[in-house]
């Protein structure tokens, strides 16, 4: 190769580095301005008071649109002793058997969590779904066709785990 092929390719390689690089900027600025937006609505309203030892779920806002592995979400104190309280004695088999993830999403005032057991998608899997609003964690495991749902609040329901839990 000589000098002015080399320096071509080095020119060429400089600049898309530096437009990729400008492009997911530009992503993860659009991303935090909707979360921004999202948060001044919510908080806008008038919103249920959350007892001083719940800690908040509004956290997830930040991450939409990340896989949880990534962002290490399980790892996380907001979420991981509200989860083992949750599904007591199913939390080993939930951080054994989640696998298969899908990016977070949310729906509404609703931060929805979704993943598979490795190879077996349709028969075992999983969802975490936490209402915003009403700083309520719900989740949903599906083991071998069998649907188990677990709620903070037994009195409240929330419209996404109904929604996967009814799925065949």
């Amino acid at each position: 190769m000589n000098p002015y092929q080399l320096t071509s390719t080095l020119f060429t390689v400089s600049v898309f580095l530096f437009v990729s690089c400008s492009t997911e900027q530009n992503k993860k600025e659009e991303k935090i301005d909707t979360i921004q937006k999202i948060t001044k609505i919510e908080k806008s309203d008038s919103l249920v008071e959350v007892p001083a030892d719940t800690i908040s779920l509004q956290f997830l806002l930040e991450n939409a649109g990340d896989y949880p592995h990534d962002i290490k979400l399980f790892e996380k104190p907001q979420l991981k002793e509200r989860l083992k309280k949750l599904l007591g004695q199913r939390y080993q088999f939930f951080m054994e058997t989640w696998a298969v993830e899908s990016p977070i999403e949310i729906n509404k005032n609703n931060a929805i969590i979704a993943a598979c057991e490795a190879h077996n998608c349709d028969a075992t899997n999983f969802i975490v779904v936490a209402d915003m609003e009403k700083e309520i964690l719900f989740a949903g495991i599906r083991e071998v066709g069998k649907v188990q749902v677990f709620s903070e609040k037994s009195n409240i329901k929330n419209e996404e785990l109904e929604k996967w839990a009814d799925k065949k």
